[in-house]
C-alpha cells in the first residue's frame, strides 16, 4: 500500500514536498509537469520534518544524510555545500541581531554604571569585529566563536534582558 507520495528534484534528490497518497497517485519514478521525480514510499514515516531533512534518492534508493549545517547549503555529490559568501551573511545577520538586542546598554538612560557601559560597548565592538575572524569550516553558526556576553547582559529565550 502507498503512504505517501514524494516529489524529489531530479538533479540531486533532494525532497521537495511530501504528501499524503490517496486515490489516483502519479505513476511510480515518473517525472511530473514541474519537472520533479515522483515516489511511492511504501512505509509509515514517523517523523515527516525529519525524513524530509535527512532523507534523498540517490537515483535507485533512499539515503540517509545528516541534516544541514545552515539554512544555505545544497547537498552536491554526497556531501552539504555552501557559498562562504552565504554563510557570512548568515553570521552578519545573527551579529546585528545579537547588536540590536544590547542597543539599550549604551544609552545615556540605561540602568548601567558607566563601567559597564564600557564593558558592553566591548562586546558589541567584538562583535562588529566577527565575521573578520575565520569562521568554522562546519557551517554551523553554533560553531562560530562568538564573544562572551558580559555577565549583566543576560540572555532569556534568545533576547538580552
Amino acid at each position: 500500500m502507498i503512504h505517501y507520495i514524494i516529489y524529489c528534484n531530479q538533479d540531486h534528490g533532494d525532497i521537495v514536498s511530501i504528501k499524503p497518497a490517496k486515490g489516483q497517485n502519479p505513476a511510480h519514478n515518473s517525472i511530473n509537469e514541474q519537472g520533479l521525480r515522483v515516489l511511492h514510499y511504501l512505509s509509515t514515516i514517523s517523523n515527516i520534518s525529519e525524513f524530509h531533512i535527512t532523507k534523498y534518492w540517490n537515483g535507485t534508493d533512499w539515503a540517509t544524510r545528516t541534516a544541514p549545517p545552515n539554512i544555505k547549503a545544497t547537498w552536491n555529490n554526497g556531501q552539504w555545500t555552501w557559498l562562504e559568501e552565504d554563510f557570512l551573511s548568515l553570521v552578519r545577520s545573527q551579529r546585528d541581531f545579537m547588536i540590536a538586542q544590547t542597543d539599550w546598554s549604551i544609552l545615556p538612560d540605561s540602568p548601567l554604571s558607566e563601567s559597564q557601559k564600557t564593558e558592553a560597548r566591548t562586546y558589541r565592538q567584538s562583535l562588529r569585529d566577527l565575521t573578520s575572524e575565520t569562521m568554522p569550516v562546519s557551517g554551523n553558526l553554533n560553531d562560530v566563536s562568538w564573544p562572551t556576553v558580559p555577565s549583566f547582559l543576560t540572555i532569556v529565550d534568545g533576547n538580552y534582558v
